[in-house]
């Protein structure tokens, strides 16, 4: 994020905190955040009255007693700053930053006595039902039931990821860490820390800490689905296969546990994924349950049809470049666009382009979700694409709602959401070439080239081709490139891609930067395997039109697989530099071989582990068919499906109408074919 991203991200969250202060609200947390902004103008007095008025709606509140002891200090009130920070020990026994500063200003003795005499002892700890984790789901139940019945360790974790959930780090941190200090090995507890230092950007941390959950209670669904993302997220592979078995176990048993967008990245069965979905789904709806549907009314022009895009990316990131370039072509004789936002989306190219060719453009972020439903609804939408579904900043409440007769989920998760308030997904003939064996609640519509197709090139700026050398790439050899995250790399794949170079004397594998651990995991693993590590060149992460020209330098991009590279595999193919996929039996596992026919090198995409090795390692040998792909992909970026825009558009428009036709006609949705 750019500093005046950053700079404009603040000022939001400024003036979204005034806007409740000045309607009196009872939350401390906008007084609290204010007092911070003002504390670090050196505001003094006006960060003091916040932190009292933060205080004053909630006494125990740790933090604002914290700091109001920062702003005593700095004035040199130490009588002051000592009573703020007994106060925030005495309410946060584990605060490290109070006890620093009470030690500092009172000694280690007082500091010490306070930490140890504030909370109960591990046998003043008592048992709770197992019923109270579904039944209490909000703080003020669980403080109160503390106050009143005791101290219990259950009760302490879920109040600590409630708070971590509102992003009251410091408070859930003490919460988990005193539980450790009665159950050393407590799972729950230990999930609390890893997703904080996950958030606090310690991935290291956070895979220690997970591991140590599991392997604590193998069998905790939550602790298996996590530690398989964190495992894939810090290339651990030694820990790869047994985590694998738990979290599919996991996930088979306790389907409600498992992140979908998570799940796509391991689970290679349409229906164990479909499984995940549909818990997740009742979870969320759990989380906010339909008070009122909105009245979800026709088109105000029956002469159009209103289609509303809803999305959290509607900035620089592939959904938002993918509909930049598809937006501007829609027939808008024919056609009302509608933008949702699901978040802040700062301005940038991808925003101008969508926002100029829609005829509203709306931010539902703040918005809960009945009112956010209602404003779909107030806007006649008769088509709501969802763009998100199971990925980040979500807005699966207000789908829930049926804010629009039909509801449509296109792109942006990969697989179903296994719910019943959406009737259709957008796929295509390659990744949903047996519609029945990928268990999919809603009904599918069929285009007859990749989901993915559009022409992002007016995103391409000017920057210089790469040289080799500069890249830091041997002058010869063949190059085979991956620039996808980590956490699409396992051991599996990886393994063909070290005999794939075994048996190409003289090529790379040329692999995107992602931190000093994961590659020295990465190298230590082909060492392991028979690699030379050294034939494993790392590249730095560069802008977008940097990171385009690296495909200039690359020879072949070698897919992963059980989820292939999507967005990245597509710039990849722009840029002319071919892709080899190997198709699974999920979508995610097929979105390759879409691009392929569509860009017009279908035989790149092999359906076995065993043809996908052997094809490289023939291309890896022969630099005249590499160069003839590059040039197919090169001449073709003007004619092929791929890359065309406006025939992308024209078949989401057919898809939409015979969507349409069906409902005003009292249709049942079915499968359709474009």
């Amino acid at each position: 994020m750019t500093a005046a991203a950053d700079q404009k991200a603040l000022n939001d969250q400024i003036a979204f905190c005034m806007n409740a202060i000045a309607a009196d609200a009872p939350q401390p947390f906008p007084y609290l955040f204010l007092a911070m902004v003002r504390f670090d103008e050196a505001s003094y007095y006006a960060a003091r009255m916040l932190c009292e008025q933060a205080i004053t709606r909630r006494p125990a509140y740790a933090e604002a007693w914290l700091l109001l002891g920062r702003i005593a200090e700095t004035q040199n009130d130490a009588i002051w700053a000592k009573i703020a920070y007994r106060k925030a020990v005495t309410f946060a026994p584990l605060f490290d930053d109070a006890l620093a500063r009470l030690r500092a200003l009172a000694g280690d003795a007082e500091a010490e006595r306070l930490a140890q005499t504030s909370w109960p002892q591990p046998s003043d700890v008592v048992p709770e039902p197992d019923w109270l984790l579904d039944e209490c789901n909000d703080e003020e139940t669980l403080r109160d039931l503390i106050a009143d019945e005791g101290f219990s360790a259950k009760r302490l974790i879920k109040l600590a990821a409630i708070l971590e959930s509102e992003n009251r780090f410091v408070e859930a941190h003490c919460f988990a860490r005193y539980v450790l200090t009665v159950d050393a090995k407590n799972a729950g507890a230990l999930l609390v820390l890893a997703n904080l230092a996950r958030q606090a950007g310690d991935h290291e941390r956070a895979l220690k800490l997970i591991l140590e959950a599991l392997d604590a209670m193998p069998t905790h669904p939550v602790a298996a689905g996590t530690a398989m993302a964190a495992v894939l997220n810090a290339c651990a592979w030694d820990r790869y296969a047994f985590v694998l078995e738990r979290a599919t176990c996991a996930a088979a048993q306790f389907p409600g546990t498992a992140e979908p967008l998570q799940a796509l990245l391991y689970l290679s069965d349409p229906k164990l994924q479909a499984g995940v979905a549909h818990g997740s789904g009742a979870r969320l709806i759990g989380q906010s349950p339909i008070h009122q549907r909105p009245a979800a009314s026709v088109s105000a022009q029956p002469q159009k049809i209103t289609i509303g895009y809803m999305s959290a990316d509607f900035h620089p990131h592939p959904i938002g470049r993918l509909m930049a370039s598809l937006i501007p072509h829609h027939d808008r004789s024919r056609f009302t666009l509608r933008a949702y936002a699901t978040r802040p989306t700062p301005d940038s190219d991808v925003r101008t382009a969508i926002q100029t060719h829609v005829d509203s453009f709306d931010d539902l972020y703040g918005l809960n979700a009945l009112a956010a439903a209602q404003k779909i609804a107030g806007d006649h939408v008769d088509i709501l694409v969802d763009l998100t579904g199971y990925t980040l900043h979500n807005r699966v409440d207000v789908l829930a709602q049926q804010p629009a007769p039909v509801q449509v989920a296109y792109a942006g998760y990969l697989g179903t959401m296994s719910v019943p308030f959406m009737q259709y997904q957008i796929l295509d003939t390659t990744v949903a070439a047996d519609i029945d064996a990928l268990a999919f609640s809603e009904k599918i519509v069929r285009l007859p080239f990749s989901m993915l197709a559009g022409d992002r090139h007016q995103f391409i700026g000017a920057a210089a081709p790469v040289s080799r050398a500069a890249a830091g790439l041997p002058a010869t050899g063949t190059v085979f490139c991956n620039f996808s995250l980590p956490n699409r790399l396992n051991p599996g794949i990886f393994d063909v891609w070290i005999r794939i170079l075994n048996r190409v004397p003289g090529s790379v594998l040329w692999l995107i930067q992602t931190g000093d651990e994961r590659r020295n995991r990465i190298r230590a693993h082909a060492f392991t395997n028979g690699l030379d590590p050294s034939r494993i060149i790392f590249s730095d992460r560069l802008s977008y039109d940097d990171y385009l020209q690296r495909f200039v330098c690359a020879d072949l991009f070698l897919d992963t697989l059980p989820q292939n590279a999507g967005a990245v595999a597509n710039d990849a193919l722009w840029m002319g530099c071919p892709i080899l996929t190997c198709s699974g039996q999920t979508v995610q596992s097929r979105v390759g071989a879409g691009m392929l026919l569509a860009a017009g090198i279908p035989e790149l995409a092999v359906n076995t582990l065993q043809a996908y090795e052997d094809t490289a390692v023939r291309l890896g040998q022969d630099s005249s068919a590499l160069a003839s792909l590059r040039t197919t992909l090169i001449q073709g970026r003007d004619t092929n499906a791929m890359f065309d825009a406006a025939r992308m558009t024209r078949a989401l428009e057919k898809a939409y109408a015979a969507i349409w036709q069906r409902y005003v006609q009292g249709q049942p949705p079915a499968h359709i074919d474009v």
